[in-house]
């Protein structure tokens, strides 16, 4: 299994411009999305493009203490975040503040003011002193410039903006967008600095922002199973009742093992609401005996999951050779029994490949089937990390939906697995497969600065609910996000799960490789999240 992805959450936006405006305006135009929308002052169209990058999280980053002044209380009660929505913008030049390191020029043309901040080299290189009038939340909008390319960092002091940004190499102007950003009103100093690259800083436009304030979490209570086990039914009842309320706690646990929960418990005293187990070892054939700790989970009263990484030929990587395009047909292969399809194989009209696939699935099918058959439901997460360009089933989006879409006919119909509750986990919206194929849709969040406890992942929640009306839930991350933070942007997942191995459990203990400690501890004592003991339905 790889080591999971980071993402860096700067997206570059190409507007034609800044304005020369400076003074607070009314009736400013606001976003849905930071990832995929940008804001311009001028009249002109704006083109806009995303980018994301991922690279391997920094397993050896060291974590800075977290010093409790006092222990975390048995029930932690989350901080209530009044938003006084006053609408404003203002506009501020790099030229018309003393720079830290780096020269006033008149590089590149077409900016706006009276010149650009030339920055490069470690350190701050400009800070500025802001202020705006009122509790909520904002957007900065940095437009910049670098001929060959450059990286760097911003910081907002107290705030949740301290994040590295990429600017692209260009000719002009390009403006990086950093949305849903909470300040206090008053006064806060804005920092630019660490360039690995020159770059050319032009001006830095700062407006009020709604998108968190408009998250919706009004959903529907019926999974999409056409005719769901009573028990899933009121599952997935219990869960959209709680959606936008409460988040419930989970944990990924490592194959045949309740090492990751068990340490959990032995820390905090509480156990997650729910078990994610892997059934990666079962569509190979191999039994991991997890079913068995599945099993002994809800009879306890946990909340089953399962994860499915599909390893075909012994890989899980797109890189070794599967070829999921071989095993795409038009033929109905779902409801086709053994015999069916082998007479479709002998006249050529299916390939060993989709032969392989549906082997997969139906050894899946015979595991799911013991829960099933102990009226156990499951939140079932299949091909995780759509889109992410690395997994065999991810190959293209045209494969993938038919993949994944396969997977659901054959274990719903051909199987008649009525437990279980879809959970769409992606990484790209090309890859969704519809509402009509997701109870619930996911993301993976990593972080490659490493822990900073002022994440909500609020930005991933407004990508959710533009792509789909279902629940959306965090399936893995190093960190978990800050309930107060939760509570300050909106932003309230329906469970939020730590991965396995190192993440979560290092020699038996629980891991802080990622996470202190004492914020593994507020997150599960927390007034907002649900744990194991509290789960009612």
């Amino acid at each position: 299994m790889r080591r999971f992805l980071s993402v860096i959450l700067c997206c570059a936006l190409i507007l034609s411009g800044c304005s020369n405006q400076t003074e607070e305006q009314s009736g400013m135009i606001t976003t849905e999305n930071s990832i995929t929308t940008g804001t311009d002052l001028t009249t002109e169209p704006v083109t806009t493009t995303e980018e994301t990058t991922a690279t391997n999280p920094p397993v050896t980053m060291p974590i800075p203490p977290t010093e409790a002044t006092t222990p975390v209380p048995d029930v932690y009660e989350v901080a209530d975040y009044s938003i006084e929505h006053k609408d404003f913008s203002k506009l501020y030049e790099f030229e018309d503040f003393k720079p830290i390191s780096g020269e006033i020029t008149d590089l590149p043309a077409g900016y706006s003011g009276s010149g650009t901040l030339a920055c490069s080299g470690m350190g701050a290189c400009a800070v500025l002193d802001i202020a705006v009038p009122s509790d909520q939340h904002y957007s900065f909008t940095l437009r910049a410039s670098s001929d060959a390319g450059a990286e760097g960092s911003i910081v907002c002091e107290g705030s949740n903006l301290s994040q590295s940004f990429e600017i692209e190499p260009s000719e002009g102007f390009v403006s990086l967008k950093f949305d849903n950003i909470y300040l206090s009103a008053g006064a806060h100093t804005l920092v630019l600095g660490d360039f690995d690259g020159r770059a050319y800083l032009d001006c830095v436009l700062i407006e009020s922002s709604t998108s968190a304030e408009d998250l919706e979490y009004d959903v529907g209570t019926k999974p999409v199973n056409e005719s769901p086990l009573r028990a899933a039914k009121n599952l997935y009842k219990y869960l959209s009742g709680l959606y936008g309320d409460k988040t419930l706690s989970a944990q990924q646990c490592s194959q045949g093992s309740n090492a990751e929960i068990d340490a959990v418990y032995n820390a905090i005293g509480k156990y997650p609401a729910i078990r994610f187990g892997e059934l990666m070892g079962y569509s190979s054939g191999d039994d991991s005996g997890d079913i068995e700790l599945a099993l002994d989970w809800a009879e306890d009263g946990g909340i089953v999951g399962y994860s499915w990484y599909w390893e075909m030929g012994g890989s899980l990587y797109l890189e070794n050779g599967f070829d999921l395009k071989k095993a795409v047909t038009d033929l109905d292969i779902a409801s086709m029994d053994g015999g069916a399809l082998n007479e479709r194989y002998k006249a050529g009209d299916i390939s060993t490949e989709t032969l392989m696939v549906i082997d997969g699935i139906d050894l899946v099918a015979i595991q799911l089937k013991r829960l099933r058959d102990e009226k156990i439901p499951v939140l079932f997460r299949p091909l995780p990390e759509a889109g992410n360009g690395l997994f065999w089933w991810g190959q293209d989006a045209e494969s993938y939906l038919w993949l994944y879409r396969l997977i659901f006919d054959r274990l719903d119909f051909y199987h008649g697995l009525d437990n279980l509750i879809f959970i769409w986990n992606g990484e790209d919206e090309a890859f969704y497969p519809g509402d009509d194929y997701a109870d619930i849709v996911s993301y993976d969040l990593y972080y490659p600065e490493g822990y900073d406890g002022s994440r909500s992942g609020v930005e991933f929640m407004l990508e959710a609910q533009r792509i789909s009306s279902k629940p959306a839930a965090i399936s893995e991350c190093a960190e978990l996000p800050s309930p107060d933070q939760m509570s300050r942007d909106n932003c309230r997942w329906l469970f939020c799960s730590v991965f396995s191995g190192i993440y979560s459990e290092l020699d038996g203990e629980l891991s802080e490789m990622f996470m202190p400690a004492y914020d593994w501890d507020i997150f599960y004592s927390a007034d907002t999240v649900i744990t194991k003991d509290e789960i009612d339905y």
